[in-house]
């Protein structure tokens, strides 16, 4: 069951050059990162969850892939 709107879940990333780090709080349903090498890699917010501990869910957020050129 998802937390609570008073309850911000954490996220975490699953794929791309985040995979598996920790986000902060799953506030947005996209974002992108820009890289050191200048590549740019969009994540979105999905609807699974990650048990990161007892009682701690992270919202999953998915590589979309590179973007640009």
């Amino acid at each position: 069951m998802p937390p609570s709107a008073d309850d911000l879940p954490g996220a975490v990333a699953r794929g791309g050059p985040l995979d598996g780090s920790m986000l902060g709080e799953a506030t947005v349903e996209e974002f992108e990162v820009l890289m050191a090498d200048g590549s740019r890699h969009l994540y979105t917010r999905t609807q699974e969850w990650s048990l990161a501990a007892p009682g701690v869910r992270l919202r999953l957020y998915a590589w979309s892939g590179r973007q640009g050129s």
